[in-house]
C-alpha cells in the first residue's frame, strides 16, 4: 500500500497484474508475491514497472480523448424543478462536476460511473466501462467529487444526487448507475437519503466495502487521513448509519467482488456484501480466479455478471452467466483496468466526519 503521503495509500491503489490461474497466454507468474502486494524479484519487478508505463501511456492516450470528447459538445441539460433534499454546495459546483460523452435528450438512457477514492473519471473509466456502455446503447456520465473522491462521503453523495436529478430531468429516463469501490457507497448514500432513489433503475456495484474495510483500520491508526478514509472503517458512524437504513428494498442492487482484492477485506464474511441486494464473487463461477482491485472493472467474469445484471433490469442470474462465461479468459473483449490517479489530498482528519442531521434523525 506504501507509505502514509496519501498519494497511492488507497482503496484504489496500483494492484498487482497477476495472471489468471490456467492461463496459457501469460504463463506462469514470475517472482513472489509480497505483503505489500507487490511482485518480488528483479525479472518481476522489470515486467511490473514496464506494464505499468505502458498502460499509463495507453490511459494518457484514451483519456485524452474521452476528454476531448466530454470539452468538445456543449453539452445542456433541464433545469430542474423537482423538489430535492437541500444541497450544502451550490448547484452550479455540482452541475460543473458531471459530464456526458453525448448530448442528452428525451429518451436517452443514461450510465451514471461514480469512481473511487484517490481517483478520477477518467484514470477509471476512460479504459472500460466509458468505452463499453455506448456500445450498449446508453450514454456514459461520470461525477467527479471534491478532492477526488477523498471528501465527506455524505459531500461527495451530493454529487451523485445531483447529477441523478439532472439526468432524470433531461433525459425522462430512469439511471443505471455504476459504482467501484468507495463510489458505490457514494451511490447508496444518495440512494436512501436522497428522493432521488425514484430516479434509479438499478446500481452495480464493484469492489464496494459496504461494511468498511480494515485496510483503513491500519492505514488511519494513530495517523491523519482523508475524511472519506476514516467513513470506510468498518465500526465509522457513517457505515452503521448507511446500513441500517437500507430502505429501498425495491430498488435492485448487485455487488461484484473479488475473495483475492488485497483491498476489500475481511472477505471471508464479506463486506461487500449488501443490504437488500445481491452480492457475488467472481470466484463463485471462476474458483481458482485471482483478480485485484482495479482489475475487476475489465475482468471478464465481473464484466459478464454485470453485464447480466444491466440486461435484465438488475437481476442477476449466475446460472445465465455460467453457461456463457468463460473462465479462461482474464479481460473481457477490448477492456483494460483502470490506473491510479496521482495525486495528494487536500484535507486530512484524525476521525470521521459527523453525521448529517439528516442521517441522524432516521
Amino acid at each position: 500500500m506504501g507509505g502514509r503521503g496519501w498519494t497511492t495509500l488507497e482503496l484504489d491503489a496500483e494492484p498487482t497484474i497477476r495472471p489468471n490461474a490456467g492461463d496459457e497466454k501469460h504463463g506462469p507468474s514470475t517472482g513472489s508475491l509480497r505483503a505489500d502486494g507487490r511482485v518480488g524479484g528483479p525479472r518481476a519487478r522489470h515486467q511490473s514497472r514496464t506494464l505499468r508505463a505502458r498502460r499509463r501511456l495507453l490511459v494518457c492516450v484514451i483519456a485524452a480523448g474521452v476528454t476531448a470528447a466530454f470539452l468538445g459538445a456543449r453539452l445542456e441539460f433541464a433545469h430542474t424543478s423537482v423538489p430535492t433534499r437541500p444541497y450544502s454546495v451550490k448547484v452550479e459546483r455540482l452541475d460543473a462536476a458531471m459530464h456526458c460523452a453525448a448530448q442528452l435528450k428525451a429518451g436517452t438512457r443514461p450510465v451514471l460511473l461514480v469512481h473511487g477514492i484517490g481517483q478520477q473519471s477518467a484514470d477509471t473509466w476512460s479504459t472500460n466501462w466509458l468505452k463499453l456502455v455506448p456500445r450498449l446503447g446508453m450514454v456514459p456520465c461520470t461525477v467527479d467529487p471534491p478532492d477526488n473522491g477523498r471528501a465527506d462521503i455524505q459531500l461527495s453523495a451530493e454529487y451523485v444526487a445531483r447529477a441523478l436529478q439532472v439526468l432524470h430531468d433531461t433525459t425522462r429516463e430512469r439511471t443505471t448507475v455504476i459504482g467501484h469501490s468507495e463510489g458505490g457507497l457514494l451511490a447508496r448514500w444518495a440512494i436512501e437519503y436522497f428522493p432521488q432513489a425514484a430516479f434509479v433503475s438499478e446500481l452495480v456495484q464493484f469492489a464496494t466495502p459496504n461494511h468498511g474495510t480494515t485496510v483503513f483500520d491500519q492505514a488511519c491508526s494513530g495517523t491523519a487521513c482523508p475524511p472519506a478514509a476514516q467513513q470506510m472503517r468498518p465500526a465509522a458512524k457513517f457505515i452503521a448509519a448507511l446500513n441500517a437504513r437500507a430502505a429501498n428494498k425495491s430498488l435492485s442492487i448487485v455487488s461484484i467482488y473479488s475473495t483475492t482484492d488485497h483491498l476489500i477485506v475481511p472477505a471471508t464474511t464479506p463486506t461487500a456484501d449488501v443490504p437488500n441486494g445481491t452480492t457475488v464473487p467472481v470466484q463463485e463461477l471462476c474458483p481458482a480466479r485471482s483478480v485485484d482491485h482495479n482489475q475487476i472493472l475489465a475482468d471478464n467474469v465481473a464484466v459478464s455478471l454485470a453485464l447480466d445484471a444491466l440486461e435484465h433490469d438488475g437481476t442477476l442470474d449466475l446460472a445465465r452467466v455460467r453457461t456463457a462465461v468463460d473462465c479462461r479468459k482474464s479481460r473481457w473483449a477490448d477492456l483494460f483496468p483502470s490506473v491510479p490517479s496521482s495525486t495528494d489530498a487536500d484535507h486530512l482528519v484524525t476521525s470521521e466526519p459527523a453525521l448529517t442531521s439528516y442521517a441522524t434523525q432516521g
